[in-house]
């Protein structure tokens, strides 16, 4: 299952049928008909019920469109975080430190029972193979 090819999915959906999702997603209607195609086959189902004007998820289709909802918007809150760290990488001082912060608080999120220990210096490098 391709990534590209659950979010066309999604798109399809929102759309309601595949002409628009082509027009939002600036592809053409074949090839967004190609990727609904490749889907289906990769999972071994229709994934929705095509009539001359709109589609519908068939139940598959509707779980499979929620969780590329979902993933949607874990991608999205990706980005945005990324975005916000990035901008804190540009500041310094203070907000380099609110950085280092927020980034001991991912890193005991990730690993918990790892101790975390300051150096206390802001631009000491990391040991090589150290994790963030």
């Amino acid at each position: 299952m391709e990534i590209t090819s659950l979010t066309v999915l999604v798109d399809i959906l929102d759309a309601g049928n595949l002409s628009q999702a082509a027009r939002n997603l600036k592809m053409t209607r074949a090839n967004v008909s190609y990727h609904l195609s490749q889907l289906e086959k990769s999972v071994g189902v229709q994934l929705v019920r095509r009539t001359t004007r709109r589609v519908e998820p068939t139940e598959v289709g509707l779980r499979l469109y929620q969780h590329g909802r979902a993933i949607q918007n874990e991608m999205r809150a990706a980005r945005e975080t990324i975005a916000t760290l990035g901008q804190g990488l540009q500041g310094e001082g203070e907000t380099r430190l609110h950085l280092l912060h927020a980034l001991s608080g991912l890193r005991l999120a990730l690993l918990p029972g790892v101790e975390f220990v300051s150096t206390g210096e802001m631009d000491a490098p990391l040991p090589d193979g150290a994790p963030l």
